[in-house]
This record gives structure tokens, C-alpha cells and sequence, in this order.
């Protein structure tokens, strides 16, 4: 298998989400996401990304704010 440069390193995704456990890190790598994958997941579950903040706020407005995702498990 060859090594590709794009693939999350360690230190990246530690950089992207800040310290997590040893396991969940490893979880994250065996995954094979690209950084820029890690970012968009880590953002979405932060409900930092703009669909995720509309869907936050349409929820909300409904009294349905409790339905709206709030986690993303990145070992899927």
C-alpha cells in the first residue's frame, strides 16, 4: 500500500480537534481520512459549518432543537 501524503496524520488531526485519548486518536487515523475530511467533520460536529447552523436554527425555531445532530462518530 502506498502512502498517501493527503491521508490525517496524528499531529494534524490532534492540530484540527485539540487532545483526544490515544484510542480515539488511532480510531480517527484508521479511518483514512484526509485532514481537510477531518476539519469538515470536526466543523459539522461543532455545528460550525453553515448547513449544520441552518439546520440548528430551523430545529430551534420549532422547539425541535434537541433533534438537531450534535455529534458525528468519526470510526464510521
Amino acid at each position: 500500500m502506498r502512502h498517501n501524503p493527503h491521508l490525517a496524520t496524528p499531529d494534524k488531526i490532534t492540530k484540527i480537534v485539540g487532545p483526544v485519548d490515544a484510542p480515539v486518536l488511532m480510531r480517527i487515523v484508521e479511518t483514512r481520512a484526509t485532514a481537510a475530511e477531518v476539519f469538515e467533520a470536526f466543523a459539522s460536529a461543532a455545528g460550525e459549518d453553515q448547513l449544520g447552523t441552518a439546520l440548528e436554527r430551523a430545529a430551534g425555531g420549532l422547539g425541535l432543537g434537541s433533534l438537531a445532530p450534535t455529534t458525528v462518530d468519526l470510526g464510521q
